[in-house]
């Protein structure tokens, strides 16, 4: 049997090569043809350095699918989602599965790489197959002969997958759960709320059942989407590894002590994150990709975590802004864990004066900042920068004034690399200055 494993993307540059690399590593000799709706990143050229057919075709999951369906060539479609990692012995699972002739269609069961208890929960209801438990998050595969007999997916704008396999059972044909689980990415629960998004996807999901127009069910949908708040805020953070953090401050006072302070501080600007009202999406990218499992056991939930890209540190900014801004994210903040003093409240004050200025900025006693807002995205904040210098703030004021943007100073906080700036700020934490620039 060949396989064909599809792929359909939209702007996943953060995890199409990560996805391909686990299909090839458990699927000997896969085909895998990644579909394209109209990235504006980098996501077809990742995909095609990586050995994936790309195909361009509209935008939509179902349309996309099938133009993928349509460039491939296997006995056995496998449509996956590019978020979404198959098990380790998938290949021993589908090999078993399709060796009957008579087994025609299987998904996978599905657990989340999120330590909530209620994601353990949904994911033992993705044992059973109903219309309320069975979604394309679980990878659907099918035997070409019957994807082409119900011509494939609808093409819809929502709903396509409960669509596919309604049909199916339409067929009488069974829809096997096969024993192994998928791990997918909880980011639309994160961005939503797990109960809320849970109690979402059933009221819409009773609608579909009860035959409402699916173009109806998308504008609600889209309704609820507009009247969303669409506010982020980035972190970037590094593991606490001694020897890895606050090297600086080490040198007088040992890494161990370092990496303790650091610890404390990067988790005081966790909890202010989600002290923060005016912040519907928290995103935290961290430096080292090996540290991905590390970082999201540390971290406090309700954050959607990325690997820093790019070698400078304006590089990595410039693309964290990117990919929050390709998500549709209104107005994005930018800080770091250097600054103990940041408040939710001050996160706050930012967000409003994004609403009355095009830039937000908020300087450090040390000549840079540690926060930068924006309500679009203006990469050239971020190039020919002196990083790590005096001269952080200056020059990016002055990059501000060129391009004629209104901008707003927050008050100066303390931005901690070194013992003189540790004892600094322990004897005037209580005093802030407002910047005048």
């Amino acid at each position: 049997m060949r396989y064909s494993v599809i792929i359909p993307v939209i702007n996943e540059e953060e995890n199409i090569a990560a996805c391909i690399k686990s299909v090839s590593r458990k699927i000997p000799d896969v085909e895998i043809v990644v579909a394209d709706g109209g990235s504006t990143d980098a996501t077809r050229y990742i995909a095609s350095r990586m050995g994936a057919t790309v195909v361009e075709s509209d935008k939509g999951r179902g349309i996309q699918c099938n133009a993928g369906a349509k460039a491939s060539r296997g006995d056995i479609l496998i449509f996956l989602h590019a978020d979404t990692e198959l098990p380790g012995d998938a290949y021993f699972q589908l090999e078993r599965y399709f060796l009957y002739e008579s087994n025609n269609a299987a998904m996978f069961r599905m657990k989340f790489d999120h330590p909530s208890r209620w994601f353990s929960v949904y994911s033992w209801f993705t044992h059973f197959d109903s219309v309320f438990t069975s979604f394309g998050d679980q990878c659907i595969v099918v035997r070409r002969s019957l994807f082409n007999r119900l011509g494939g997916f609808p093409d819809w704008v929502l709903f396509e997958d409960l669509e596919f396999l309604r049909r199916v059972r339409r067929l009488r044909t069974k829809i096997t759960k096969l024993p192994s689980y998928v791990t997918t990415s909880p980011r639309r629960f994160v961005e939503n709320g797990i109960v809320r998004q849970q109690l979402y996807n059933i009221y819409f999901t009773a609608q579909f059942m009860f035959n409402v127009p699916v173009n109806n069910i998308a504008k609600q949908y889209d309704g609820l989407r507009r009247r969303k708040m669409r506010n982020a805020l980035i972190i970037f953070a590094r593991y606490p590894e001694p020897g890895k953090v606050k090297t600086r401050l080490a040198s007088s006072i040992g890494k161990e002590k370092a990496a303790m302070l650091y610890k404390q501080w990067a988790e005081k600007i966790f909890f202010e994150s989600e002290q923060a009202k005016l912040i519907s999406h928290r995103y935290l990218f961290y430096t080292e990709r090996r540290d991905s499992r590390k970082i999201k056991k540390w971290v406090r939930n309700g954050f959607l975590f990325h690997a820093q890209r790019g070698n400078q540190l304006g590089d990595r900014m410039k693309a964290a802004f990117q990919k929050v801004f390709n998500d549709k994210i209104q107005k994005a903040l930018i800080v770091g864990t250097d600054s103990p003093d940041l408040t939710g409240e001050l996160i706050d004050s930012a967000v409003k004066k994004l609403d009355e200025c095009d830039i937000v900025i908020g300087p450090a006693n040390d000549g840079g900042y540690y926060l930068l807002g924006m309500q679009r995205y203006y990469p050239e904040l971020f190039d020919e920068i002196p990083w790590s210098t005096g001269e952080v703030l200056k020059e990016t004021v002055r990059k501000i004034k060129k391009l004629n943007l209104q901008y707003h100073c927050l008050p100066v906080l303390y931005d901690i690399d070194t013992f003189e700036d540790l004892n600094h700020w322990e004897i005037n934490k209580s005093g802030l200055e407002v910047a005048r620039l």
